[in-house]
């Protein structure tokens, strides 16, 4: 973990409007600025957004906090993933703790063993024959073979990147990765036939 005083430089270094607006539209309301809010369906601003005090706000879902919380929400990380981004982002050289490459390390081989299980299972669920009960229920709720594979690669991509810290998408401003975005699945997929 990064000492405090390298959050506060990241902190400092970091303007939270074009952080925000990296994301999702920001515009100048007086003082300060509205935004969409990235973290429920809208159509009309109700995020504020706050440059001075380096805060944001939304009227709607009540979400709200700085630069790091926004980041972590985004992206679905940790903070010492948040701040090792943020830093990147403002060319900040974090002072590293020597005890947290091994906690990293150690993080890095469950996020790795986590995978690896993902695609057993996986496979297990596409051919093996004592899963045929699981395929049918999962048939007669809809989920054909497409979906899950879509599902599963889904949620491998997000245990790489939750690992590595690294999201999956660039900014159009600096090419950093950016945002990951929580994308529900459908609760029903009508008339679908699997595969297996």
């Amino acid at each position: 973990m990064a000492e405090s005083g390298d959050r506060d430089r990241v902190r400092e270094a970091t303007d939270i409007v074009d952080l925000i607006g990296e994301v999702t539209k920001v515009k100048k309301s007086g003082r300060s600025f509205m935004a969409v809010c990235p973290f429920h369906e809208e159509k009309t601003p109700s995020m504020s957004v706050d440059r001075a005090r380096g805060l944001y706000h939304c009227f709607g879902c009540g979400e709200g906090g700085d630069v790091f919380s926004f980041v972590q929400k985004t992206q679905a990380i940790g903070f010492p993933e948040a701040l090792d981004f943020l830093a990147r982002r403002a060319g900040i050289t974090l002072t590293q703790d020597p005890d947290a490459a091994k906690r990293s390390g150690r993080r890095n081989d469950a996020v790795e063993a986590i995978r690896r299980a993902i695609d057993i299972y996986h496979d297990r669920l596409k051919t093996a024959p004592e899963a045929g009960p699981a395929r049918a229920y999962l048939r007669g709720r809809g989920y054909d073979g497409d979906l899950i594979d879509g599902h599963i690669d889904q949620g491998a991509e997000v245990s790489r990147n939750r690992g590595q810290g690294t999201p999956r998408r660039r900014s159009q401003q600096t090419g950093e990765p950016w945002p990951l975005r929580r994308v529900p699945g459908p609760s029903h997929v009508p008339d679908s036939r699997c595969p297996w």
